[in-house]
């Protein structure tokens, strides 16, 4: 005949509510770890964003008819998509490519945005609530 083995009921006394405990203390800083990893891809595809558009505004301007009757600031707003307000984000250049003295000489393109928010506000005290991004791109006059 086959031994059978019983679990017991319940717990024994000393450890009812252990695992209620447990979960409270792991779950703050799990909380955190997950809204961190998701504010810092959220940060990480804004400043992607922004980087391309001034790329995009550089290329622009080095090229024949690039800008086509825009400045360069209106060409980076415009290439933004809508992960940072147009709004926020300044434009400049050093340079004007578009007459002959400026062939051969390097564009400046640089943009920064203001007071970017976290998509989700970090429940840690004195975390900022904004940062601000930055992005520059250097391109050669080609015309």
């Amino acid at each position: 005949m086959r031994k059978v083995l019983h679990r017991p009921a319940r717990l024994p006394d000393g450890e009812r509510g252990a695992s209620a405990v447990e979960f409270a203390l792991v779950l703050p800083i799990l909380l955190v770890l997950t809204l961190g990893i998701i504010n810092f891809g959220y940060l990480f595809g804004q400043q992607l964003s922004l980087n391309q558009a001034v790329r995009e505004g550089a290329r622009a301007a080095v090229v024949v008819d690039g800008l086509q009757g825009v400045t360069v600031e209106e060409k980076v707003q415009d290439a933004l998509g809508g992960m940072i307000p147009k709004t926020a984000v300044t434009a400049s250049s050093d340079t004007d490519c578009a007459t002959t003295t400026g062939v051969g000489q390097t564009l400046t393109v640089s943009a920064e945005a203001k007071d970017t928010k976290l998509l989700v506000p970090m429940p840690i005290p004195g975390f900022p609530a904004s940062f601000d991004l930055s992005a520059e791109a250097v391109f050669r006059c080609e015309f």
